[in-house]
């Protein structure tokens, strides 16, 4: 096991979720991508792209299963590096298919990239504000089979995800954004210039 590794992947991950629990105490974390937010995932996802390229996917026989799920969560997260989750996406597919991660875990990176590519979901992973101001799953490809898409990586059913969200937005005192368009302009923005469009 690659010990220096899995402390620096824990860690990591650490300082993620300390930068996003101060954003959070302040009542800034939804009022769009937060620079300081942002800062720390991409010098984390920069990391990350290091340490695959010198061991390969961190998984769990690599680096044990903290790490190896800081290392989904620090990949999740690097929505400002396009390429990193691109490439990381067949890689995923292929630790999926050989045993070494959860099949959802792949289904939320590739879920992820079609969201950001501003395309139809296929496993409902995510989720964003509607014109109306309510917390909504972004579109989806197929959406009559969508349950037994959910059900097949092992994702509880729709309903359940979406009370979970609403759960998480009420106990954080989380309100949609003050204007919808000024933030769709924004998102659209921020997505051509990291490179998504």
């Amino acid at each position: 096991m690659r010990r220096n590794i899995m402390n620096e992947l824990i860690q990591m991950k650490e300082r993620d979720l300390e930068v996003r629990e101060q954003l959070l105490r302040e009542g800034v974390l939804f009022e769009g991508y937060h620079i300081e937010m942002e800062k720390v995932h991409i010098e984390n996802g920069l990391r990350l792209t290091n340490i695959m390229e010198e061991i390969g996917w961190p998984n769990e026989e690599k680096v044990g299963k903290e790490a190896a799920d800081a290392a989904w969560l620090i990949l999740q997260h690097a929505i400002s590096l396009p390429q990193l989750q691109r490439n990381a996406l067949p890689i995923l597919e292929k630790e999926m298919n050989e045993g070494y991660i959860e099949p959802f875990r792949w289904a939320y990176l590739y879920d992820r990239i079609l969201f950001f590519e501003g395309k139809p979901q296929r496993y409902g992973t995510q989720f964003d504000w509607d014109e109306e101001g309510n917390m909504r799953p972004w579109k989806i490809e197929d959406e009559e089979s969508i349950e037994q898409r959910r059900a097949e990586i092992g994702l509880p059913p729709m309903q359940e995800e979406l009370e979970r969200i609403q759960n998480e937005l009420e106990e954080n005192n989380v309100s949609p954004p003050s204007s919808m368009k000024k933030r769709m302009a924004e998102v659209h923005e921020w997505r051509e210039r990291v490179g998504w469009l």
